[in-house]
């Protein structure tokens, strides 16, 4: 609530000795020791204003990369165009500097930074809770009559119920007292470690309080997103040995050549990225698709069972599946690991030119040359919307990061951006000279990058639609192209049958 105040062992035997090896068990800490934990991992965010209703939160450290701080808090508590600040374990202040909802969750990540070294919490195993698991809370409840400002405060309870139908996020409700100003703060377990983020507070109609927490695995998810990192002016080495991090001036502008892969025997009409940036996966004209390893080149895996063209692919949010849409008019759901195939999903009158996943993994867009887009639920095979309005094929779609916006590119060479929930067209964005048969977002969202039968790969600024860079290299037409996770490469796979890598150059 936010106030606005408001491993196996093979038994070995040699002869006849057996060696056996126990696992030693974990000691549940004590209360005392999990109040330490919780102190150094829990903020306060407030609203930068001395009005009397300003908003109060918490939220725990998550992530720390040099001197950049990720914390994890309800999106309901920094969802306010507002200047808001973070108060750490030492009373320091920091300036949030960046924030971004997770998918539909009311789960959000904000970034601050300092010199000082700040604990970062150990995250649990959500899934393993059941009813009665004793839990412990943590945050920073707003000021009341007794308390002038905001205090950190620590609470024992326990899991109340495990809901198995539940809205963003909320899957559990715990008997720990949610106090204002404590939305976004830790649930520990016994370990010490991060099962879950406080949540909202609800009453029914006899005036009886439930209150709701976000199992950590719902935020793990998403644990690779986060922001781009600054624009540094380091000079850029001649070499650069295997191993080297990457430059991290994030900027569309500055692309290089990084590898080329070969294998399909005809066109590669797709691409995309593994959540984890390790692979690969590429559609071809020769009904196939192939997962590769990036950093080797080597070839993983053939997906074979689509009757005609391969035109799309994209991966899901966990890495586990593949989909797939084909000029069989079908879109196939694949288990990557074993090469299944899980799902075929009708209902196109036409060709299928392009699929793409919702960040929560529920839903799939598909875009086809019957000129609309179709929003799927994966798990039933259930058809949600129809999104018309294109004047021709609809060739690429791809969904923004925070899950609210879908961008289809079509044959009648635009960009449309739609509001998924609405069904909305919120902006079209013009520029290519011929078709546009690939989409995709910047992982910040920032930007979309489009690849069209000119030839070329356009990067644009979604907010405002300007046209940033033009990329040019591919000897034919530009039919796919697909951000790395990081944000630091781009790939585009074209008509000249290869598979373009284009890395950032500081």
């Amino acid at each position: 609530m936010i106030s606005r105040a408001i491993y196996q062992f093979t038994t070995p035997v040699i002869t006849s000795v057996m060696f056996v090896m126990q696992t030693p068990f974990a000691t549940a800490l004590q209360p005392s020791e999990i109040n330490n934990i919780a102190k150094q991992i829990t903020v306060s965010i407030q609203e930068n204003t001395t009005n009397d209703q300003k908003i109060y939160g918490s939220g725990v450290i998550i992530k720390k990369q040099g001197n950049r701080y990720t914390v994890l808090t309800n999106w309901h508590v920094v969802q306010l165009p507002k200047n808001y600040i973070l108060y750490t374990n030492d009373q320091q202040r920091h300036s949030i500097i960046q924030k971004r909802q997770l998918g539909t969750l009311d789960l959000a990540i904000v970034e601050f930074t300092s010199s000082r070294n700040y604990q970062v919490a150990k995250i649990g195993n959500s899934q393993q809770l059941t009813e009665t698991t004793p839990l412990y809370s943590a945050g920073f409840p707003a000021p009341d009559q007794l308390a002038s400002s905001a205090n950190y405060r620590f609470i024992s309870g326990k899991v109340d119920s495990i809901l198995s139908r539940y809205r963003e996020g909320y899957g559990l409700i715990i008997s720990n007292k949610i106090l204002s100003g404590m939305s976004g703060g830790p649930i520990l377990n016994q370990d010490g470690r991060l099962v879950g983020i406080i949540g909202r507070a609800t009453r029914d109609g006899n005036g009886i309080e439930s209150f709701g927490a976000i199992p950590i695995h719902e935020y793990q998810r998403y644990a690779n997103v986060g922001f781009a990192p600054p624009v540094r002016n380091t000079p850029r080495p001649r070499t650069r040995p295997r191993n080297t991090p990457l430059p991290r001036n994030i900027s569309p502008a500055n692309f290089a050549l990084a590898k080329t892969l070969n294998g399909h025997s005809n066109l590669v009409n797709s691409v995309g990225w593994s959540p984890d940036g390790r692979f690969v996966a590429s559609g071809s004209w020769d009904k196939t698709i192939k997962i590769w390893e990036v950093g080797s080149g080597r070839l993983v895996r053939t997906l074979n069972g689509h009757s005609n063209d391969v035109n799309s692919v994209g991966w899901s949010p966990d890495g586990r599946f593949v989909a797939s849409g084909s000029d069989d008019k079908t879109i196939k759901i694949w288990e990557v690991g074993s090469g299944r195939l899980v799902r075929t999903l009708k209902g196109h009158s036409d060709w299928v030119w392009s699929v793409g996943w919702s960040p929560d993994g529920r839903f799939v867009a598909s875009g086809s040359r019957d000129k609309t887009i179709k929003i799927w639920e994966v798990g039933s095979g259930r058809l949600v919307r129809t999104l018309k309005g294109h004047s021709d094929w609809v060739r690429s779609v791809g969904w923004s990061p925070d899950g609210r916006f879908v961008a289809s590119g079509s044959g009648d060479n635009t960009i449309k951006i739609w509001e998924v929930g609405s069904g909305r067209l919120v902006r079209t964005l013009n520029g290519h000279s011929n078709t546009v048969l690939s989409v995709g977002w910047s992982p910040d969202g920032r930007f979309l990058a489009s690849g069209s039968s000119d030839k070329t790969i356009k990067i644009w600024e979604v907010g405002s639609g300007r046209l940033v860079r033009t990329l040019n290299g591919h000897s034919n037409t530009v039919l796919s192209v697909g951000w790395s996770p990081d944000g630091r490469f781009l790939a585009s796979g074209s008509s000249d049958k290869t598979i373009k890598i284009w890395g950032l150059r500081e």
